[in-house]
């Protein structure tokens, strides 16, 4: 037989075997749809009333998970059918029954040593897994995941369906003036969150007694309790607005630069939304003179390019150029070019409590001032002069700052010796006065 012969009967064989395995293939996956068509449509055909989506996500889960060889005829229907048994159901557990009682049998042989304690134990081809308290930590919790159907669920409190709105937000329904302020660690409870009605009455009461007591401490922890409440519940409206701007002003008077900061935050959000049609031209003078303070540039960009946008848009309450916003404007301006001379007149006639917060960066801005004074005058200052020129009560107070500082004072004739003074008035801006500190910063 010539070679070319013998070459053509091999490519022959190789082609029919191709040919046997393609039609077994094809044969072994007509069967498998076959079957499993059969499986699903048995599933459905005794699933328990009322319980057909439980079935489709079982049936989903199933054939996510099963194996390309999966013998469809033998496999256990899902639970929320009326378990109907199989037909090799009871062989197979027979068989499993008569394979513990093997097992079992052996490993009390092995234990008293009938057996080989060297060979290796059989596990029909399953890796042994090793019963440590990690993998039994592990097979509680899937046990308790996949629970059986008897188990009795946990009962959960009743909440009414008055207790929520159609967008799925929380009504409280308690009726309590006075709440202690805690942070929420779990779920809010309903009927400890007070309604938008029962919030303004709690709201009048806290301006009754801060009026009456002045307990910043009292009044403080009744205005957070209430914008809790309002933050559970969604509310952000007018009323949620006045709340803010209320506890701003009273933060800004006692000098509690953390909540001011949280409720102007939270007002920078507000006057966003479209619900709110005014904007206070009063709390954006408060935000520039705040990041005045803070020295955030890029802040102070935004927010006058949000401004420049608004006033294109026509918003309400944004050409409201009121005397606290008009201020705000010409401190920066003042503060942008070094105008002290301008900036310490502006201080001293400064409206609402923009004067509250530019007591926070106005001992900074006189450390600048007075530096920019002894370059200038290198004789000497009178104390008289920087008196009135950085805006100081009187001349005890303007020696007290100096001193505080390190700076040497002659008492005799009530000068400030300049060049002595410029390093350290350096030495303060580097070290003092490089960052502001923030209380409160979101």
């Amino acid at each position: 037989m010539s070679a070319v012969d013998s070459t053509t009967k091999k490519s022959r064989k190789r082609k029919a075997k191709k040919q046997k395995v393609k039609h077994t293939l094809t044969e072994s996956k007509e069967s498998i749809s076959s079957d499993l068509k059969d499986y699903v449509g048995k599933s459905f055909q005794h699933c328990i009333s009322g319980k057909q989506s439980e079935l489709e996500v079982e049936l989903k889960s199933i054939l996510l998970n099963a194996k390309s060889m999966t013998n469809w005829k033998e496999e256990q229907l899902p639970r929320a059918t009326d378990g109907v048994p199989q037909p090799n159901n009871r062989k197979r557990t027979k068989n499993k029954a008569i394979k513990n009682v093997s097992s079992s049998s052996s490993s009390r042989a092995s234990s008293f040593g009938t057996s080989n304690s060297m060979a290796p134990p059989k596990t029909g081809g399953i890796i042994a897994v090793k019963s440590t308290p990690e993998e039994l930590r592990r097979r509680e919790q899937r046990l308790m995941r996949f629970g059986t159907p008897t188990a009795k669920p946990t009962p959960t409190p009743a909440v009414s369906s008055e207790s929520w709105s159609p967008d799925g937000k929380i009504i409280g329904t308690s009726t309590d003036l006075e709440k202690p302020y805690f942070r929420l660690t779990s779920a809010p409870d309903p009927s400890t969150v007070r309604p938008a009605s029962i919030l303004q009455l709690a709201y009048t009461n806290v301006k009754k007694k801060w009026n009456n007591d002045n307990n910043y401490k009292y009044a403080c922890e009744q205005l957070k309790s209430i914008r809790q409440d309002m933050t559970i519940q969604g509310i952000r409206d007018k009323f949620a607005v006045t709340i803010y701007e209320y506890h701003a002003r009273m933060a800004l008077l006692m000098g509690d630069l953390s909540e001011y900061n949280q409720c102007q935050s939270q007002l920078r959000e507000l006057y966003n939304d479209d619900k709110i049609t005014n904007i206070n031209s009063e709390f954006i003078a408060y935000e520039i003179l705040y990041l005045l303070f803070s020295g955030n540039r890029s802040e102070m960009n935004a927010l006058l390019t949000k401004r420049a946008v608004a006033k294109e848009q026509g918003k309400p309450g944004v050409k409201n150029k009121s005397k606290a916003l008009k201020h705000a404007q010409a401190v920066r301006s003042a503060l942008a070019v070094g105008n002290y001379h301008k900036f310490f007149q502006l201080y001293q006639d400064a409206p609402n409590r923009n004067a509250l917060l530019m007591d926070q960066f106005v001992p900074r801005e006189r450390i600048k001032a007075l530096l920019m004074l002894c370059k200038t005058f290198p004789m000497g200052l009178p104390l008289d002069f920087i008196t009135k020129e950085l805006a100081f009560y009187n001349t005890e107070e303007t020696v007290e700052f100096l001193e505080k500082h390190g700076i040497k004072i002659d008492h005799v004739q009530a000068r400030l010796e300049t060049k002595p003074a410029v390093p350290h008035l350096q030495a303060a801006i580097q070290n003092k006065y490089q960052k502001a500190d923030i209380k409160g910063q979101v």
